[in-house]
């Protein structure tokens, strides 16, 4: 398994994301904006080696990142 580092700002963003938050209701929840919460997103995928936020999810699932039951 790949070391992912997220910092913890990220792993609030990636759960959210896997839930299929939208990046306003991402922001609305976290209490930041939405360009931050894309410059969380950009950070992810890079350290996901993903091109967008289906693809992260199921990474952050093989990688053992999150369980499904965090997708929920």
């Amino acid at each position: 398994m790949r070391n992912v580092r997220l910092t913890p700002r990220e792993w609030e963003v990636l759960k959210l994301l896997s839930r299929d938050y939208s990046d306003k209701e991402i922001a609305d929840k976290l209490f930041i904006a939405v360009g931050t919460v894309r410059w969380h997103n950009q950070n992810i995928y890079d350290k996901l080696q993903v091109n967008n936020r289906l693809q992260a999810g199921r990474a952050a699932l093989r990688l053992g990142l999150i369980k499904f039951s965090d997708m929920a």
